[in-house]
């Protein structure tokens, strides 16, 4: 095996029996590291090889890179690289090696960079106080992170190396899990369920309940007042938790995660806090709270039994004002009464607490948006009925400190806002400024040796440049404008609700195509162009349409007007419609041509003497050339999909562009590949339709087979999407009518577009059949 040109020279300074190792892992380096990420592993492995401890250094961390790269990130890697560096003036490059070696397993157990990044900083403040410790902790670190959080660790490690700093011996014991103090300062530590052991399965609960992905991220619960809480979309929760009442860990963190979900889920959008003080904020919070659950629990009855379990077991800290366990007892009340605790309520409210507590109940229940004005319409009666009691006035703190451990620090409920959404979705989205800029200012100010591959601008210049060829630069070595994304939601059948934001979907420029087979197909099929030239002569608009009996027309109609004059003057009752207008004859219709390319269109079915993809081309090019004539608005688009993040669309003629060479040669250019997420490209199709002012909408789509993708297992998922996405496209005035090439059609294709289908089973008679089915569809 080669290595690649710039690993040559590193290559040749390891032994002969390393080489083809070191060979191996650069070859693959690709695969795990982006090319700035590549040059850094290469630098990392080159500087570790310097320092002197020998090669098996560099191989240690040749190796564990990749694993920690995919794991929790390249810059994760480079920090461990730059960790073994500082280690090498603390310890042994033995240990070192040791050090680097365990790196993947921290990486797989922690899960998260920042995470990861304590780690080393725990290991670099561990060496710098008992650098012998070190060696006993690597060898019997996988059982520990089996049984401990990082916090936990570092608590039980910086114990032992402050007790035996002084004693090897006992050290070594301590860190080895044989000594006494060692168990007992391990069962102290230990907790219940850790995050990392669930952290996939709690992934899997929140999908199976809203049918979309959250982002969980674990935190160094260490404070004992610590909150979880949610920040950028993210659910930030602890790394571990301890059985509650009848719940074990697993389900308490179902509890915590799915009450901060039900906040993004059910949340009532921007709140401003100005105007409001600190305790009406922590009330409005506390409120809130009680919405969301109960919204929640509407969907999920099972929800509110979880968190009235963990309520139950909750109890104000000593030496707080008696609103804290007011609020308490008012949350029970709230679940009581909603049936989430079947046990009565035992502590008494007093009098101005338990009215309002009814109206909190009964204000909750509303629907939705009625809810959200109760909610905010509570907020000064409660405050009210709190003053009101003899304890007097509560500080906010004594609100916030309520110890419900399933809730979140309700940061999201002022943070959290449609309009903050829209903000950072758009800076996600946002798309480059194209500038248009004088010929020398694009010379003298652009550099290519700083390019981007997300960049502010991009420059074009106003005077083309020719290549000595005579091609421009840009149409040489210029990247596709590619359209997009544009985010379309997918209707998740088993959850009864869409997925928002679920697919990608981009148009691409359609690749150009030489004409001359496209004229053969036109050739081939002038027996067909003949029998279509007389229904287009039928289906077009021809002369004027004279519109009698107008009261506002625009002329007047002489002879309507003579009866109503002679019934006038006789004293009779007369006709006031007097009046006519001469109407232009046309056609008002849009029309949408979707083209399957997934890559079974590059088939040719037996029997036939066309591929699919060139039976389609031959159809479309018919049907064009028909509407064409006839003049009706007319866009073509191919689509194939390759996950649900990579949905291409190719415009092969928009609205408003005629029918000429250029689209010719799209439809030449075109190719079948990967797959078919078809309810994506139904929708987008459809919004383009919808953007057309003509009344009448068609939407055609033509296919060979059923909806499928790369990233779906479940063939009913995308059948059942696709069936939602007509619905939605009939809703809003788009006729949705499907012709398949596929002969086993029939036991799925009347699922997703009713009766509005046919079934070709001979792919060369898709051409003829296309154009006729077009009139027989806008006759």
């Amino acid at each position: 095996m080669q290595p690649p040109t710039e690993w040559e020279a590193l290559v040749a300074r390891f032994a002969e029996p390393h080489r083809e190792l070191v060979v191996r892992f650069a070859l693959e380096a690709p695969k795990h590291f982006s090319p700035a990420g590549c040059e850094y592993y290469r630098r990392g492995v080159e500087a570790l090889l310097n320092l002197g401890r020998g090669e098996k250094l560099a191989l240690a961390y040749l190796e564990a890179a990749p694993a920690i790269a995919r794991e929790v990130g390249e810059d994760a890697a480079e920090a461990a690289r730059r960790e073994a560096a500082k280690l090498a003036s603390m310890t042994s490059g033995e240990v070192i090696e040791r050090f680097l070696a365990t790196l993947p397993l921290v990486a797989r157990r922690l899960g998260d960079a920042d995470l990861f990044t304590n780690y080393l900083t725990f290991v670099h403040q561990l060496a710098s106080l008992a650098p012998r410790a070190l060696r006993p902790l690597f060898a019997h670190l996988e059982p520990l992170l089996d049984t401990l959080t990082l916090g936990g660790l570092r608590r039980w490690a910086l114990f032992g190396a402050e007790l035996h700093r002084q004693d090897t011996a006992a050290l070594t014991a301590y860190f080895s899990l044989e000594s006494a103090e060692a168990k007992a300062k391990l069962q102290e530590e230990r907790r219940g369920t850790l995050f990392v052991d669930i952290h996939r399965k709690l992934n899997a609960y929140l999908r199976a309940l809203w049918g979309r992905d959250f982002w969980l991220k674990p935190n160094q619960a260490d404070r004992n007042e610590f909150r979880p809480y949610i920040d950028d979309f993210v659910l930030h929760l602890p790394d571990a938790v301890d059985r509650v009442g009848a719940l074990d860990g697993a389900a308490v963190y179902r509890a915590i995660a799915a009450h901060m979900a039900a906040h993004l889920v059910y949340g009532g959008g921007a709140h401003d806090p100005r105007g409001l003080g600190s305790l009406e904020r922590a009330l409005y919070g506390f409120l809130e709270d009680l919405r969301v659950e109960y919204a929640a629990a509407q969907a999920f009855p099972g929800l509110g039994h979880a968190w009235a379990e963990l309520a139950r077991h909750s109890a104000p800290p000593p030496n707080r004002h008696p609103a804290a366990q007011w609020l308490l007892t008012l949350i029970d009340h709230c679940y009581h009464r909603w049936g989430w605790r079947t046990d009565p309520v035992d502590a008494p409210l007093p009098e101005p607490l338990a009215a309002c507590a009814e109206r909190i109940v009964d204000a909750i229940a509303c629907p939705a948006e009625a809810s959200r004005k109760h909610v905010r319409m509570l907020l000064e009666p409660l405050r009210a009925a709190l003053e009101a009691t003899d304890a007097g006035t509560p500080m906010a703190r004594d609100v916030e400190a309520l110890p419900l451990g399933y809730r979140d620090d309700n940061r999201i409920v002022w943070h959290f806002d449609a309009e903050s959404l829209t903000r950072k979705l758009h800076a996600m989205r946002r798309q480059p400024v194209r500038r248009i800029v004088p010929l020398m200012e694009f010379i003298n100010e652009v550099d290519t040796e700083t390019q981007s591959d997300t960049p502010d601008e991009i420059w074009v210049p106003a005077t083309p440049i020719y290549d000595d060829d005579g091609i421009t630069f840009q149409e040489k070595y210029g990247s596709p404008r590619i359209a997009g994304p544009f985010f379309y939601d997918e209707w998740d059948e088993r959850a009864q609700c869409y997925r928002p934001d679920w697919v990608s979907c981009f148009e691409y420029p359609a690749p150009l195509g030489e004409l001359e087979p496209l004229d053969a197909l036109y050739r081939e099929h002038l027996p067909v162009v003949k029998r279509l030239r007389k229904i287009v002569e039928r289906l077009r608009p021809q002369g004027v349409q004279r519109e009698r009996k107008l009261e506002d027309g625009d002329e007047l109609d002489l002879t309507p007007a003579i009866d109503a004059m002679v019934h006038a003057r006789a004293g009779l009752p007369f006709d006031p419609r007097i009046t006519l207008r001469h109407k232009l004859l046309k056609r008002d219709i849009a029309v949408c041509l979707l083209l399957d390319l997934s890559a079974s269109t590059n088939e040719t079915p037996h029997g036939a003497h066309h591929s699919v993809l060139d039976a389609s081309r031959a159809a479309t090019l018919l049907l064009a050339e028909a509407i064409e004539r006839i003049g009706d608005p007319l866009a073509i688009l191919g689509f194939h999909s390759d996950g649900r993040e990579d949905v291409r669309l190719y415009p092969i003629k928009r609205f408003g562009e005629r029918w000429g060479e250029n689209a010719k040669k799209r439809l030449a250019g075109i190719n079948g590949a990967f797959s078919t997420r078809m309810g994506a490209a139904l929708r987008h199709a459809g919004t383009l339709l919808k953007q057309q002012p003509q009344k009448r909408k068609l939407l055609l789509l033509v296919t060979d087979g059923e909806p499928a993708d790369i990233d779906e297992r479940d063939p009913n998922h995308l059948r059942r999407d696709a069936r939602r996405a007509v619905d939605e496209l009939w809703g809003n005035g788009v006729y949705t009518y499907c012709l398949t090439l596929d002969p086993g059609a029939d036991r799925y294709v009347a699922q997703i577009f009713g009766k509005h289908y046919t079934v070709i089973d001979r792919v060369d008679k898709l051409p003829e059949r296309l154009p006729r089915l077009f009139a027989a569809l806008t006759r």
